[in-house]
């Protein structure tokens, strides 16, 4: 009998050893940029790109250690921001599970171009004609945007094996909501040899419309996992 206890205790003790194991295998999770609403509000923006040295996920899952706390920081890596998620990524190893929270973090860094946000567009002003814009934010910064599903769901799932990815939406349309037709038709044009007319928005030119859209950057960001 008690040959027959000890080995169920035994028996127990490793499949509760091998249920733990099981949810710290990871999922590979690669982060990538996208523009959202790119032709919403006055500028039309066609490109771009964000510099990374860090991302973080926090997220509380319904099996194993219910909070994982990951933090992967790496050498500075430009992400393309365009109409579409298919450029490049950076990946992030994270215990597979049922999430119905996560915050991902994300640091900027200008050490790799001077540039830590850059986005490219136009805008027509009310001459008709079409004017170049760009938008340059130099300083790092940090970002903690919630995670959401794609397709409405309420949870998101991740199983290893079965590599994920995080797209970051970034909405220029909101960040540059901030500013008129009449602000962009006022503001100062640049005229360079053999270059289109450009509006430059920066810590040094056109402040006052830097100023705006900086003070919007804190938001207007979405993290959507696919």
């Amino acid at each position: 009998m008690k040959s027959v206890l000890k080995t169920s205790l035994i028996i127990c003790i490793l499949a509760l050893a091998s249920c733990g194991k099981k949810w710290k295998e990871p999922t590979q999770v690669t982060f990538r940029a996208q523009l959202a609403n790119s032709g919403s509000g006055p500028v039309h923006f066609t490109s771009g790109s964000i510099v990374l040295d860090k991302v973080t996920f926090t997220g509380e899952r319904e099996q194993g250690e219910n909070h994982v706390n990951i933090e992967k920081p790496f050498e500075p890596v430009q992400l393309p921001l365009e109409n579409n998620s298919s450029g490049y990524g950076v990946s992030l190893d994270v215990p597979q599970g049922t999430y119905n929270d996560i915050d991902i973090t994300i640091e900027t860094n200008s050490q790799l171009n001077g540039s830590c946000i850059l986005l490219t567009g136009y805008y027509i002003n009310s001459n008709n004609d079409s004017i170049c814009v760009q938008f340059n934010f130099k300083a790092s910064d940090q970002y903690k945007i919630k995670a959401k599903p794609s397709g409405g769901k309420s949870e998101i799932v991740l199983v290893s094996g079965d590599p994920t990815s995080c797209v970051i939406m970034a909405d220029p349309g909101y960040w540059f909501g901030a500013l008129s037709n009449s602000m962009l038709d006022q503001a100062h044009v640049s005229w360079q040899t053999g270059q289109l007319p450009t509006i430059f928005i920066n810590n040094s030119q056109n402040i006052d419309l830097y100023q705006a859209i900086v003070n919007r950057l804190s938001a207007g960001t979405q993290a959507i996992f696919n």
